[in-house]
């Protein structure tokens, strides 16, 4: 080869490597555009599994609300139900309103559906209502108390 062909970068075996055009000098496995898309889909990857991480180790509503109000054996499903049975005039054991009115408070219950439960009577049988991402079940009869179930939609 000539002087020529050195003094524009083309490499000879003589030619130092930081001598040598920036192309040569990369490494075969290094392809800058594959492995930024490589880069970017792994980090999308361990983000989408950190929230989700994150998420599940998350109390739900239901959870923060019977811990908050003692009630946190009566949640079901994973904690996206809550169930009161409460007591009556022939049933002694059971839940208080106080527990039901604590966990109905903190789940924000507006005040037209606490109305609605407080007016049933045994004869109206199973009453249905729903708010804010909440669907609430629930009967009274007086010997027997209140049944409630409310589940997290």
């Amino acid at each position: 080869m000539t002087d020529d062909h050195q003094a524009l970068g083309t490499p000879t075996a003589t030619q130092p490597r930081w001598l040598q055009p920036k192309a040569e000098r990369q490494p075969r496995w290094w392809d800058h555009r594959a492995n930024q898309a490589k880069l970017g889909g792994a980090i999308v990857v361990v983000a989408v599994l950190a929230i989700a991480g994150w998420s599940s180790g998350r109390p739900s509503a239901i959870e923060s609300a019977a811990a908050t109000c003692n009630a946190a054996s009566n949640v079901q499903d994973d904690g996206s139900a809550i169930s009161f049975d409460t007591k009556g005039e022939e049933d002694l054991g059971g839940d208080t309103i106080t527990e039901v009115v604590c966990v109905l408070s903190a789940l924000d219950i507006p005040q037209h559906i606490i109305s609605h439960m407080d007016s049933t009577r045994a004869l109206d049988g199973q009453q249905t209502d729903d708010w804010k991402g909440f669907t609430a079940r629930w009967s009274y009869h007086p010997n027997t108390g209140m049944r409630l179930t409310v589940v997290a939609e």
